[in-house]
């Protein structure tokens, strides 16, 4: 915790003057008031401070929340690429088979008219 920045009785004083005067402010500039009167006495921050702290955190979550979904959309993205080589993949691969297959047809046809020419 802060040092407070003045004395009691200051505080007491300014206190007293904010409640003579209560008429001649708004709420926001009433709770102003209090709330820099408090924070002189007790070393604590201000609603002001505070406010202000929240208003960089806010920011910050808003930029934070924007890259997050940005991030998302990239990893769709790289989803759905992913998923068209993998169905590239699949055609190659089946493309493949029916090559091999081919091949060993012609091997075991040629291996058979060996073998029967082989015989006579």
């Amino acid at each position: 915790m802060s040092k407070p920045k003045f004395g009691r009785n200051y505080a007491r004083r300014k206190l007293e003057l904010v409640l003579r005067d209560l008429r001649d402010y708004t709420a926001d500039e009433f709770w102003r008031e209090i709330s820099r009167i408090a924070s002189g006495a007790t070393g604590l921050p201000s609603v002001e401070h505070l406010k202000g702290h929240a208003e960089e955190l806010e920011a910050i979550n808003l930029e934070l929340t924007k890259m997050l979904l940005e991030e998302g959309s990239e990893k769709a993205k790289l989803v759905e690429a992913l998923e068209d080589i993998g169905a590239s993949w699949h055609g190659v691969n089946t493309e493949l088979e029916r090559y091999m297959r081919n091949v060993a047809r012609l091997a075991l046809a040629a291996t058979a008219s060996k073998g029967v020419s082989d015989d006579c």
